[in-house]
């Protein structure tokens, strides 16, 4: 299996509703550790990579939640 087609299938498996993003995180910092000079999650549960080197510098930004559904109920008849 190629390196992104593994990648691609870890995220899609990942757990990741809003709020609750630990495990995309997790495949995301595995990923690129061996990438980037610094690494660190702020208190928001960003994930912030660093990599030094020469310029042009650049930003890469992206969301690491899904849509999620909350069931509070299941009626007989199997509906919400």
């Amino acid at each position: 299996m190629k390196i992104i087609d593994k990648l691609l299938k870890d995220l899609i498996h990942a757990h990741g509703v809003s709020g609750s993003e630990e495990d995309v995180r997790a495949v995301i910092k595995e990923a690129i550790k061996g990438h980037v000079s610094e690494m660190d999650t702020d208190k928001m549960g960003n994930l912030i990579a660093i990599k030094k080197g020469p310029k042009p510098k650049i930003m890469l930004a992206a969301h690491m939640d899904e849509i999620g559904l909350v069931v509070k109920s299941v009626s007989d008849s199997g509906r919400m």
